[in-house]
């Protein structure tokens, strides 16, 4: 299957005080971590969605990804992804796009990996925490329309638990975990 990956970073991270993408995690910036995690379980092409701070983000990217600006970045984490599939679904030959962002650092190339092996083509895969589905998930082709419609806050969570009868739910209780503040980094270094 021919998988791509769209890492969103276009946020504003009000509630870190600075530029959260940026961020020290392991040696590396919160964003590059999540790029190299992700390139090791996607065939694709990778495109990290970017806003707020694209200038100071864009030239710290130290890997080959395709970087897609979102203007719109502050209407929320719908509009990053509708830009990002448009641009991904470009590519005739995807099966599927997994959506990911760059603040979940307790989740592995491990578990991309265990996302894209069970992805078929048909069906959502996506990353389940707490009483909720949410990203990491991947989506078929079908979908993409869908997700190219998206806008606001809330991202593909509603997708994801509107129609949960044709999501295939990894268990993934530690996904539900972000960093939103520079506490949140000092508890997983």
């Amino acid at each position: 299957m021919m998988i791509a990956a769209i890492i969103l970073a276009a946020g504003q991270s009000k509630r870190f005080g600075r530029c959260k993408q940026l961020a020290n995690f392991n040696g590396k910036s919160l964003l590059n971590h999540a790029i190299d995690e992700v390139r090791q379980a996607v065939s694709g092409p990778i495109y990290v969605v970017l806003g707020a701070s694209r200038d100071e983000i864009a030239p710290t990217i130290t890997t080959d990804v395709e970087v897609v600006v979102n203007s719109n970045w502050t209407s929320g984490m719908g509009s990053s992804i509708s830009v990002g599939v448009a641009c991904a679904a470009r590519q005739n030959d995807l099966d599927g796009i997994l959506i990911a962002v760059c603040d979940q650092v307790r989740v592995t190339q491990q578990d991309y990996r265990h996302l894209t092996d069970r992805f078929d083509g048909h069906s959502v895969i996506s990353a389940q925490y707490g009483s909720a589905n949410g990203v990491p998930a991947i989506f078929p082709r079908s979908m993409f329309s869908a997700l190219e419609k998206l806008d606001g806050e809330i991202g593909a969570r509603r997708i994801l638990n509107k129609e949960s009868s044709l999501v295939t739910k990894i268990p993934m209780d530690h996904a539900g975990f972000d960093v939103d503040t520079p506490l949140d980094l000092c508890v997983v270094t």
